[in-house]
This record gives C-alpha cells, structure tokens and sequence, in this order.
C-alpha cells in the first residue's frame, strides 16, 4: 500500500531456519490483489441467551438469542457472558483470567481434544525458565487463550517469548496474536530457536474493549508441540 502509483520490484525470499535439509519450500499462487473491505449485515442465533456482544469495537446489550450486526467484511462478532475487565497499563496476562477453545484446520470447535491445553505454567526453552502460559495446540489444529480485556486510554503494546519447551521434537509451531479476531503478529518456530520475542502495537484499540487471543497452531502434526508464551504481558508503548 505504501508504493502505490510506484516502479516497485518485489523478491520473495527463503532462507533456511537453521541447516537446509529437506527445506522443500513452496511459494503458492503468489499474487499481489486489492485491499478491499466492505460492510455486511450479520445474523447470529444460538440457544443460549447471551448478555453481551463484541461488534467491531463496540459493546452491545443483548440479553437475546440473536444478534444482527453490520460488521466489516471480513469480520465477525464476539458474543460474551460478561464486561470486559479493565485493566492497567502495565497488565502480566498470564495473571489475569482467560478462557481456552480449540479448533481444527477448518475453524470447526473441538471438544477437549487429546493433549491439547492453555495452562498457566513455567516452561524452560533453551535452559531459560519464564512463567506464562503453556498452550499445547490439537493435531492439525488450534488453541485460543483469550483475553476479554477494556484497554486504558494509554496506547500499549503486547510482549511475550514464545518458544517450544526443552526436549520438543516438534516440526514447527506457529504462534499468532489477534485482535478481535484480526492477526497482528505472528512468527514460526522451531525447537531450536529458543526463547524469540514477539509484540504487537495496540494502539490502535487504545480505550476500546477487545478479545486478544494467543493461538498456538500446530502447523502440520502436533507431536511435541509444546508451546509456551512466556512473561505475555501488555505494556505502555514509547513514543
């Protein structure tokens, strides 16, 4: 977007993690489309009467078992039990109270499929222990730690190590940060890696109510996927 009406020239790169062995790496149906989002009404039932719905931004009282929104496409509409839970500017997340879902390849909920957990647990990676949060995903799936949080005026940034436990044999875990369901940060790790930093600005939410979720994804199979979130916390942003 920043190169619009520009001459640009674009490399798409890879390189290998740590030794190239067997980095069959594939680039599929690369393509470079428009930007567009657009605005859809959006109907929701269910038979539980939910008190509150996340819409956008924005809080809407229910107490029903329908919701009808006009939302931004693509998006979605969070339905709650309760208020978002304000918090300060300095917040340890693993401190706070969250709820654990999981999902398959497709989106479609599990039911307390084997191994898979967000649990709040000190992990070592790399001989390095941090408290935070242990979230093994499903085989060829999802976990969702989600927070139900009202920010403070005060922009602020998420921060966290993401790593895979000591011992891990997995092939590859992927860690995401969303926003009200839209992705804002994310990276790719492999047990040797060790402990990586990753943030995500969320100024744009200053003094909004949000569902920040930490998804762990298998990637593929989930044989030793012991992904962990250490010291996740939000702080205020610089500058």
């Amino acid at each position: 977007e920043p190169l619009r009406g520009q001459k640009a020239q674009v490399w798409l790169e890879v390189e290998p993690n740590a030794h190239p062995s067997f980095d069959w790496a594939i680039w599929q149906d690369p393509r470079i489309e428009t930007k567009e989002t657009a605005r859809a009404r959006l109907t929701l039932t269910d038979e539980t009467v939910w008190p509150l719905a996340l819409v956008g931004d924005e809080l809407v009282d229910l107490d029903a078992r329908e919701v009808d929104a006009v939302v931004n496409m693509p998006g979605g509409v969070f339905l709650l039990r309760a208020r978002p839970r304000e918090i300060p500017a300095d917040a340890e997340l693993w401190e706070l109270p969250f709820e654990v879902s999981f999902c398959d390849k497709t989106g479609m909920a599990l039911n307390e499929p084997a191994f898979a957990c967000g649990i709040v647990k000190e992990t070592t990676v790399g001989g390095v222990t941090r408290p935070g949060i242990f979230a093994h995903p499903p085989n060829q799936g999802r976990t969702y730690v989600d927070f139900l949080v009202h920010l403070p005026q005060t922009p602020l940034v998420f921060k966290s190590w993401v790593g895979l436990g000591d011992g891990s044999r997995s092939t590859g875990c992927e860690f995401v940060v969303q926003v009200n369901g839209k992705e804002v940060a994310s990276k790719t790790l492999l047990p040797e890696d060790g402990w990586q930093e990753l943030s995500a600005d969320l100024s744009p939410w200053a003094g909004k109510p949000i569902v920040l979720s930490l998804v762990t994804d298998s990637y593929g199979r989930f044989d030793c996927d012991w992904a962990a979130w250490g010291e996740p916390r939000l702080e205020a942003a610089k500058g």
